[in-house]
């Protein structure tokens, strides 16, 4: 009797797929995973934003990379191969032909995002001039763009074919004895 081989997958930030016959090591980023990951970076830009504090740009750099992996969810459910690129201007538009359909307000709370995120001024001071939505404006905007990827991810993978087996796991860091 010869024993058919087992694929595991682990979740370790991003889902791993190990095949035991080939022992190929798949570490590609599910929609799933992308759109997760997208809720997370809108929730600490939500907390910070709630605080009403002085801390503007983390808000905004949250935001938009919460903006960039629901739209690289969206390319990875429509069957495309998420571009490791950071240009928010290049993935709307490559949503946009895979029928991604958003209000005229969130498509100009992105656009405005996209000059200052492609030169990297929400992670690093630049002294250029460039304008930037108002946050609530843009807690909107994330909201709705997750609304409708979240729809069409969770369309598209129906509980009961969810793939068995994910063993989810956060490491603590020990505590001395």
């Amino acid at each position: 009797m010869t024993k058919k081989p087992h694929n595991i997958e682990v979740t370790v930030g991003y889902t791993v797929r190990i095949n035991a016959s080939t022992r190929v090591v798949s570490t590609e980023p599910t929609a799933s995973d992308l759109v997760r990951l997208a809720h997370e970076y809108q929730l600490g830009a939500t907390l910070l934003l709630a605080e009403r504090s002085s801390v503007e740009r983390p808000v905004y750099f949250l935001y938009a990379h919460a903006i960039e992996l629901s739209f690289k969810a969206f390319l990875t459910i429509q069957g495309q191969t998420a571009p490791w690129i950071h240009k928010l201007s290049e993935l709307y538009s490559q949503c946009e032909n895979h029928t991604l359909k958003l209000s005229v307000d969130t498509v100009r709370a992105i656009e405005l995002m996209a000059e200052e995120n492609d030169i990297n001024g929400f992670r690093y001071l630049q002294h250029n001039s460039t304008i930037k939505p108002e946050l609530i404006y843009l807690s909107e905007a994330v909201e709705e763009l997750l609304r409708i990827v979240d729809a069409v991810v969770e369309g598209t993978l129906p509980a009961k074919n969810a793939p068995k087996g994910i063993l989810e796991m956060t490491v603590n860091k020990q505590e001395p004895i």
